[in-house]
C-alpha cells in the first residue's frame, strides 16, 4: 500500500482524493550575515562564523565554533522579524514533543525542533528545521533568550551526545525555507530536513501498514503489566459480543520475560496486589513529579494503597505512620525523611527554576546520597526498572486460561498459541510490544553477555536538566540502560521469535533514550537496525514508533511511516484531555511530512470519549480503544467501525487549519482548534474547544488555568483546507456539521462557511463535498451520516454516459451502510443497486433544503455502487 490509499474504482477526474500540492517557494538568500527574503528579512545578525547556501529555495546554514573541537555547544543566531507571529514545536522530556505560541524569538522555548514563522502583511510564511548535522553525528535545537531578555534573539544548541564525538566545524546545522502556502512549505522543507539529517523519506513515499485501516484495541490501559492471555481474549470477545470486530490487537507491556537487577530480585513489582505505604507514595510523588509523569501500574499502586490506608485506618489496624516503619520500607538513613518532606520536595522542585541553587542540591541528592534509595524503590514500584532476561514470553503465556501467578520474571510462555487464538476469533494483525532496547532497563546481565551489552550510566546534558529537571532522576538515569553497541542480533532474535508466534508487527517504546544514553550516533544506529529487522520479519512496514520525538529519530524514519503524535492519553488527568488533542494535531503539521500521525488509544466510555474519538477519525491514523473488557460505549464506536472491523480513516494527516497555526487554542480564550483532513471525493474539518487546560512548561505538567472556560464559535469554509478551493473551481460546496446534523449549501464557496459554536470540551465534524453538474442537474454526495467520518464513507462517484437527450445518472461507491446523505438540485426518478436487482432502495427528498437521504442495506460486500437515476 503506497503512502496515500489507491485511488477506488470509480475516479472522477478533479473531485477525488487529497489535492498534491504545488509549493510555490519563497527564494531566499544568505546576504551579510542575514537570511533575507523577497519580504524581508527571516534572520538577522547571525554569527561572524555563519556561512549559508542556497539549497532548493532555502539556505543551509553551517557554522563554527571559535574555541576549538567540543561535544557540544550553543550559538547565538540572531534575531527575528518583529512582530512575527510563531508556531513552535520542542521537546517538554527525553521522549515527547509539545507545542508553544508567541510573537518575539526569546518566547521560543528550549529543544524547540521545528518553528514556523508567519511572515509580514500576508506574505506566506517561514520554516526553521534544526538539523542532525555532520553526517548524522550531532543533534541541533533552538531556543529563546527567554521572556524578559534584554537581547530578544534565538539560539542553536549543537550536542553530540557523547563526549568522544567532537567537532569544531557543523557543515549542516540549520535549514530555513520560506513559502506562500503553508503545508506545501513544510512538506518540501521537512522532506529536504530529513534528508540530510538522517535519511528520513517523505510519508507519501512509503508503505503505510495496512492494519490502519482497521479498528484496533490495546491490551495496556485494560490490564497495565497484568495482560494475561484469559484478558486478551476477554478482551476481543467482549468488543464482539457489541457488534465491534477489532482488526488488531497490541499486546503491550506485560508479556515479556523481565526482572530487576540481581540485588533487588525477590522484592520486584512482580504482582501489583501489595500496594504501597504512604511513605513509599511520598517517594513516588517526588521521583515520578510532575504527576502525569507517573506510569499507570504506579498510579494503580497508588489508588490500591490509598483504599488500603483508609480501610486500615478506620479498622484501627493502621494508624499514623511511625518512624521505624519509615525506615524499615524505605532504605538507608536518606529514607527515613517522613513522607511530608518528600511531598514538600516535589511542590519545591515543581516550583523552583531548573538552575535555582534548590533544584542543582536536588540532583546532587538523587544521583548521589540518595540513589541507593532510588534504585530500590523502582525495582519495587516499577517497571521501568527492569531489564530482559530472554526474548521469550514470560510464565503468564503458558496458556490460555488465567495463569497462576502474574509474576514478569518466571519463564516457559509461548506467544504463538495466544496469537492463534486471537487470529481465530477473527482478528487479522496481532502487534506486539518491546522498547528499541529490548526492555526499559536494556538486558539483564544474562541476557546481556549473549550480546556483548554494556552498562551505560548516562550523564543527562545541561540542555535538558534545564527543560526538565526530573531527567535526573528517571530510571535510566539512576539504574543505566544495558545494551549492545551493535543492536542488530537483538532485533533479529526478537523479532524472529515474534514473526515465528505468528505475530504480524510491533511497537516499539522508548526510542529517545537512545539519544540520551549515547547522541544521535546510536540512536541512528538502533533506528537503523530497527527498520531493517521489521523489513526482513514483517513484511508490510508493521511498525508504530512509539516515545520517539527526538529528531534523532524522527529524521531516520527512512522505512518506517507510523509514529505516536503525542504523550499517552492519560484517562485520570483531566487536564490532559483536550491538551492531547492539540499536541497531537499542532504535532502533526511537522510530524504529517515524515510519517502517519497515530494519536495514541482512548477510552469509549469516559467523558472525553466523543472529542477524543472526534479527533482520531480526521487524525489519518489508526483508531483503537483500550477499554477493559466489558467498559465500551458501542454506540459511539459504530459510529467509527464497520462491521467488517475496518475503519473510515481519512487520506492525510489531521493538521490544523491554516488559522489555527498560530492561534494558542488551550489558553487564549478566544480561538478553537480545527484540523483539516481529505476522504476521497472531499475533505472534513473537525472542531474543537480546547481551552482552560494544557501543557505547562513552567510546572512541568498538564494545568488546568481556567476551570470555566466559555462557549466559543468559529467560522468553517473551504477556505479552511488546503488545495480544496482549486479543487472546487468556484463551484459550490455543500458543507454538513454533525452536531446540528443540518446541511448547507456554500454558493460562494471561496467567501462563505458555516458557523459552529462549541462549549468547552466540545467538539464537531464539518464535512466538506464539492457540487458538479451534468444535463441540468447538480449532485454532490455527503456520505453516511451514521458515521463520524461522514465523507469517508464515499470511495469515489461518477456522472454516468448517456445519450445527449437523456436524463442525468449518477453512480456512487460507497462503503458501509446506514444512511447516505447527499444534496441534489432535483429529487431522483429511482435508485438502485447494481449487483443486487432484486434489492430495493428506499429514500427521502427534502425539496426545500436539497437533501437526499438514502437507506443503504446490509449487504455481503461491504461497498456498494449506488445508481441514482434523475
Amino acid at each position: 500500500m503506497s503512502g496515500t490509499r489507491p485511488r477506488p474504482k470509480h475516479w472522477t477526474a478533479g473531485t477525488s482524493g487529497p489535492v498534491p500540492y504545488v509549493h510555490q517557494p519563497l527564494p531566499l538568500a544568505f546576504v551579510n550575515g542575514s537570511v533575507v527574503g523577497e519580504a524581508g528579512p527571516i534572520l538577522q545578525g547571525l554569527p561572524s562564523t555563519a556561512r549559508g547556501s542556497e539549497l532548493e529555495g532555502g539556505v543551509l546554514l553551517s557554522l563554527a565554533s571559535p574555541d576549538g573541537p567540543v561535544s557540544s555547544t550553543s550559538f547565538r543566531l540572531g534575531k527575528l522579524p518583529a512582530p512575527s507571529r510563531f508556531l513552535a514545536l520542542g521537546l517538554t522530556s527525553v521522549w515527547w514533543m509539545t507545542p508553544a505560541w508567541g510573537s518575539c524569538a526569546s518566547w521560543v522555548p528550549l529543544e524547540t525542533q521545528f518553528l514556523l514563522l508567519e511572515l509580514p502583511e500576508g506574505a506566506g510564511c517561514a520554516v526553521l528545521l534544526p538539523l542532525l548535522s555532520n553526517h548524522g553525528t550531532f543533534r541541533a535545537s533552538l531556543a529563546g533568550s527567554g521572556p524578559g531578555s534584554e537581547d530578544p534573539a534565538l539560539h542553536l544548541h549543537v550536542d553530540s551526545g557523547d563526549a568522544g564525538v567532537m567537532t569544531q566545524t557543523w557543515t549542516d546545522v540549520l535549514y530555513i525555507a520560506a513559502g506562500k502556502e503553508v503545508y506545501p512549505l513544510v512538506d518540501a522543507a521537512v522532506a529536504t530536513a530529513g534528508r540530510l539529517s538522517g535519511g528520513a523519506r517523505p510519508r507519501t513515499s512509503k508503505a503505510v501498514p495496512d492494519f490502519v485501516d482497521t479498528f484496533g484495541w490495546c491490551t495496556w490501559d485494560a490490564f497495565y503489566y497484568d495482560v494475561t492471555p484469559a484478558g486478551i481474549l476477554d478482551g476481543v470477545q467482549a468488543l464482539q459480543v457489541g457488534g465491534i470486530n477489532p482488526g488488531f490487537v497490541i499486546i503491550d507491556d506485560g508479556w515479556q520475560h523481565t526482572d530487576v537487577d540481581v540485588p533487588y530480585r525477590g522484592q520486584g513489582i512482580q504482582e501489583h496486589h501489595p500496594g504501597l505505604d504512604p511513605s513509599e507514595l511520598s517517594v513516588a510523588e517526588f521521583l515520578d513529579a510532575p504527576e502525569h509523569r507517573m506510569d499507570e501500574p504506579m498510579r494503580e499502586l497508588q489508588h490500591r494503597a490509598e483504599e488500603t490506608s483508609m480501610q486500615a485506618s478506620t479498622s484501627g489496624r493502621g494508624g499514623l505512620l511511625s518512624v521505624h516503619r519509615v525506615v524499615r520500607k524505605i532504605q538507608g538513613a536518606a529514607s527515613a525523611v517522613p513522607g511530608a518532606l518528600f511531598r514538600g520536595l516535589k511542590k519545591a522542585v515543581d516550583a523552583s527554576s531548573a538552575d535555582s541553587w534548590f533544584v542543582r542540591a536536588v540532583i546532587w541528592l538523587v544521583r548521589g546520597p540518595l540513589r541507593p534509595a532510588l534504585l530500590a524503590f523502582y525495582a519495587k514500584a516499577t517497571n521501568h526498572g527492569q531489564r530482559l532476561l530472554t526474548v521469550k514470553a514470560n510464565s503468564k503465556f503458558r496458556g490460555l486460561g488465567k495463569p497462576r501467578s502474574l509474576a514478569l520474571n518466571e519463564a516457559g510462555g509461548k506467544l504463538g498459541p495466544v496469537v492463534d487464538k486471537i487470529k481465530d476469533m477473527g482478528v487479522r494483525h496481532v502487534i506486539a510490544w518491546h522498547a528499541l532496547c529490548g526492555f526499559w532497563g536494556g538486558l539483564s546481565d544474562e541476557l546481556g553477555e549473549q550480546y556483548e551489552a554494556e552498562l551505560i550510566m548516562p550523564d543527562p546534558p545541561a540542555n535538558l536538566l534545564a527543560l526538565n529537571p526530573e531527567t535526573a532522576w528517571i530510571p535510566p538515569s539512576v539504574a543505566g540502560v544495558r545494551i549492545p553497541r551493535d543492536p542488530t542480533a537483538l532485533h533479529t532474535d526478537m523479532h524472529a521469535y515474534l514473526a515465528g508466534c505468528g505475530v504480524d508487527g510491533v511497537k516499539v517504546d522508548v526510542q529517545s533514550t537512545l539519544g540520551l544514553l549515547g547522541g544521535a550516533t546510536l540512536a541512528g544506529a538502533y533506528n537503523d537496525s530497527l527498520e531493517a529487522s521489521v523489513a526482513r520479519h514483517f513484511p508490510g512496514n508493521q511498525l508504530i514508533n512509539c516515545m520517539c520525538h527526538s529528531t534523532v529519530n524522527l529524521y531516520r524514519c527512512s522505512q518506517s511511516n507510523l509514529a505516536r503524535a503525542s504523550d499517552d492519553f492519560w484517562p485520570l488527568i483531566p487536564a490532559s484531555h483536550t491538551a492531547h488533542i492539540a499536541n497531537c494535531a499542532y504535532n502533526s503539521a511537522f510530524m504529517g511530512a515524515l510519517v502517519v500521525p497515530d494519536f495514541d488509544m482512548f477510552h469509549s466510555r469516559h467523558p472525553a470519549a466523543l472529542m477524543h474519538a472526534t479527533a482520531r477519525v480526521v487524525s489519518g491514523g489508526p483508531v483503537y480503544v483500550s477499554d477493559r473488557p466489558g467498559a465500551h460505549d458501542f454506540d459511539l464506536l459504530r459510529r467509527i467501525v464497520l462491521r467488517d472491523g475496518s475503519t473510515l480513516r481519512t487520506l492525510s494527516p489531521g493538521r490544523p487549519t491554516p488559522d489555527s497555526l498560530f492561534a494558542d487554542v488551550c489558553r487564549d480564550g478566544k480561538s478553537l482548534l480545527k484540523v483539516q483532513s481529505w476522504n476521497a471525493t472531499g475533505a472534513v474539518v473537525a472542531a474543537f474547544n480546547l481551552q482552560g487546560a494544557a501543557y505547562d512548561r513552567s510546572r512541568r505538567a498538564f494545568h488546568v488555568h481556567d476551570a470555566s472556560p466559555p462557549r466559543l464559535t468559529a467560522g468553517v469554509g473551504v477556505h479552511d483546507v488546503p488545495g480544496l478551493a482549486a479543487r472546487c473551481s468556484g463551484l459550490p460546496v455543500i458543507a454538513y456539521c454533525d452536531a446540528d446534523e443540518e446541511l448547507t449549501v456554500l454558493r460562494d464557496s471561496d467567501a462563505e462557511e458555516v458557523r459552529v459554536s462549541l462549549t468547552a470540551g466540545g467538539s464537531c465534524l464539518v464535512t466538506l463535498a464539492p457540487v458538479l453538474a451534468a444535463g441540468g442537474v447538480s449532485l454532490a454526495p455527503v456520505g453516511l451520516v451514521n458515521m463520524l467520518n461522514v465523507g469517508g464513507a464515499v470511495l469515489g462517484w461518477t456522472w454516468g454516459a448517456a445519450a445527449p437527450a437523456a436524463a442525468p445518472s449518477a453512480e456512487i461507491r460507497v462503503r458501509g451502510s446506514g444512511t447516505l446523505l447527499c444534496w441534489a438540485s432535483r429529487e431522483p426518478a429511482r435508485l438502485s443497486l447494481p449487483a443486487s436487482a432484486s434489492q430495493n432502495l428506499t429514500w427521502q427528498f427534502d425539496d426545500q433544503h436539497g437533501a437526499l437521504r438514502i437507506t443503504i442495506p446490509d449487504m455481503p460486500d461491504i461497498e456498494q455502487d449506488i445508481c441514482i437515476a434523475f
